[in-house]
Formats: C-alpha cells, structure tokens, sequence
C-alpha cells in the first residue's frame, strides 16, 4: 500500500516538474520571438539566438536536430521580417511551437493542432502564406523528429 501511494505521489511530482518546464520554456521562447519581431533581428545572431531557444525548450530525451531548428528559425526570422504581432499572438505562436516540442507521446490530432495554430498565428500576423506554410511544414518535420516516424508503436522505438 506505500509503495502504490509512493509511486501516485512521485507521479504527480513529475507531472508538475513537466508542466513548469514547459511553462518556463513557454515564457522564454515567448520573450524570445517578441525580442527578435521587435528589434527585425534578420540577421544571423538573430537566429542563432532563436535556434538555441528553441533546442533548450525542447525535451532533452526528443530532441529535435540543430539543423532543423536553424532552417525553422531561418524561416520564422524571415517571416516576422518587418511584422508586428500582438502579444497574445506572440503567445500563441510560442505555444504552437512548444506544443511541436513536447508532441512525443500525444495524439496526431493534437499534434496537428499546434502545427496548425503556429501557421494561423502567423497569416493573421499579416505572414504571406505561403511563408506560413513553409515554416509549418518546417514545424512538422521538427515533430516528426519528436515524435519518431507514424505508425509505428512506441514500444517498437524502445
């Protein structure tokens, strides 16, 4: 019996170290694209700094590759070139991302979601969309690094 509550408690603990995690990584990405929209950083430090947000929000143990988060932050550096986003859109644009970057071990829909919600964020930001569509198609290839390849059982990646 105390090892079934222990075991509930010590679930519950790493729960909430997970969702301050990704809340922590929410706000910085957050601050980070705001910063970026804000000082028209197209510049190559800009995203650098945008590539290195993006890999420290993500899961140490599904991690995406480095060259697929630069061509991401490329792509949303030149996107939000000469855009001013509000704040709720900056929010929603990071959460779509962090929502991409803890997509391991959530359903295709709700992954799909976020992709989907970081393409809109951007078009009602006044992104063309065919810009919007690169960087969600980027988005996706980051997920699909995440979350291993569709269709196989997560107990054959083991």
């Amino acid at each position: 019996m105390r090892r079934a509550a222990f075991c509930v408690v010590f679930l519950a603990l790493s729960l909430v170290g997970q969702a301050a995690d990704s809340d922590a990584a929410l706000a910085r990405l957050r601050l980070s694209l705001m910063t970026l929209s804000k000082s028209n950083a197209s510049n190559a430090s800009g995203r650098e700094k945008l590539t290195a947000e993006i890999m420290v929000a993500s899961e140490e143990q599904h991690r995406p590759s480095v060259s697929t988060v630069g061509l991401l932050a490329n792509e949303i550096v030149s996107a939000l070139a000469g855009r001013h986003l509000s704040d709720p859109q900056f929010s929603e644009l990071a959460a779509g991302i962090i929502g991409v970057l803890y997509s391991a071990g959530v359903g295709t829909h709700t992954f799909s979601q976020s992709v989907a919600l970081v393409e809109k964020v951007l078009v009602s930001g006044g992104v063309r969309a065919e810009a919007a569509q690169k960087v969600a198609a980027t988005l996706t290839a980051i997920g699909k690094e995440v979350r291993g390849p569709e269709g196989v059982p997560a107990s054959a990646l083991k």
